[in-house]
């Protein structure tokens, strides 16, 4: 490998982590941000962080090629029961946010986790689009 080759491998995983701190970074913030209104934006604003997400993981898609993309894992029971407790605490923040509506709420919070938890696992169990291609 020469130095341009480092430089380029270095840069790639720079905006790749990047990409993946600005997600994780905007998710919280606007989390919170929908729960105590003012706390996060009276001090710094959110589009600034949404449009770097947006750019870092555009270029992040853009410059993966086909060797670094990684092989398909086999699905585990913790990934069903970590897909479970995110749907049920989906479904608890939507009734949060939404309790104001009376009885509906409930209906509505449980569809909402049921609609997440199913298309999560249906997510989980697609098969790549190369199988696809082969069938």
């Amino acid at each position: 490998m020469d130095k341009k080759e480092i430089y380029w491998l270095m840069f790639k995983e720079i905006i790749s982590e990047i990409f993946k701190i600005s997600l994780i970074s905007y998710l919280v913030f606007y989390l919170i941000e929908s729960f105590k209104s003012g706390f996060i934006t009276d001090y710094f604003n959110l589009n600034i962080l949404l449009i770097i997400t947006i750019l870092s993981g555009i270029f992040t898609v853009l410059v993966q090629s086909e060797e670094e993309k990684r092989e398909p894992q086999k699905i585990k029971k913790r990934d069903y029961i970590f897909i479970v407790i995110l749907g049920v605490v989906a479904a608890g923040l939507i009734y949060y946010k939404i309790k104001g509506i009376g009885w509906l709420s409930y209906v509505i919070s449980i569809i909402s986790g049921i609609i997440i938890i199913l298309l999560s696992i249906l997510l989980l169990n697609e098969p790549e689009n190369d199988q696809r291609r082969k069938d």
